[in-house]
Parts: structure tokens; sequence; C-alpha cells
């Protein structure tokens, strides 16, 4: 959901025209909307499907894979503004300090609530 949640957003600040700053703010904010929903949508699906015997055991890998992504994620967003420079230019330096912060707050955020489903999953599952 964060790539289709960056496509989009890359789309409508192309289409809508926005300046750099417009669009960065807009592809954030759109990414991090694709973020929740995948994550809701991924524990609605978990809850639905799947079986397993101890569901809190599936914290850390889900923790730990969602970090690789987010920095493959965090590179490409990187590589994209490096090689747009002249588009990003007025943002270049923002960007390296807001994209970092921008990540960690995603993955506490996703940290949080990863925990909390899975433990919410292990306590359903013993409850049947």
């Amino acid at each position: 959901m964060p790539f289709f949640g960056y496509v989009f957003g890359v789309v409508l600040s192309v289409f809508l025209g926005l300046q750099a700053t417009q669009s960065f703010v807009t592809i954030l904010a759109i990414n991090a909307l694709g973020y929740i929903v995948g994550l809701f949508q991924s524990l609605s699906y978990i809850r639905k499907i799947a079986l397993h015997p101890d569901f809190t055991r599936c914290i850390k890998p889900a923790i730990v894979t969602f970090i690789i992504l987010t920095v493959v994620g965090a590179a490409a967003n990187v590589a994209f503004v490096i090689r747009d420079r002249s588009f990003y230019d007025a943002l270049f330096i923002p960007f390296l300090i807001v994209t970092p912060i921008y990540y960690v707050i995603m993955t506490s955020i996703f940290v949080q609530v990863t925990r909390h489903g899975f433990r919410a999953l292990a306590q359903e599952s013993t409850e049947e």
C-alpha cells in the first residue's frame, strides 16, 4: 500500500501541477495513509484467514520485515530526489532532514499497532 500511496501522490502532484514543497508534503501524507491502510488491511486479513498457535511470536518478524522494506523505500525516495535534484533543489536539505524523521514516526506507529494487533489476535485465539 505505501508504494501505491507514493505512486498516487506523485500522479496527483503532477496532475495538480504542485510546486516542489506541495508535492513533497502531498506525497508524504498519501504515503502515510498507504502505510496505515496497508497495516490495518493486513491485520484484518490475518484475523480472518490465519491460524497460528501463538500470534505474539509473529510480532518480531513482522517488525523486522517492515524495517527492511522501509529502509528500501527510504533509499528509493532519496534516489528519486537525488535524480530529480533540479525539481527538488530548494527542498534537498529539508528532505534529508524530514525523510528520516518521517520514517522513524511511521516505524514507531507500525511497531505499536502491530504489537497491539498481534496481541489481540493471540487473545482472540485463546478465547476460541
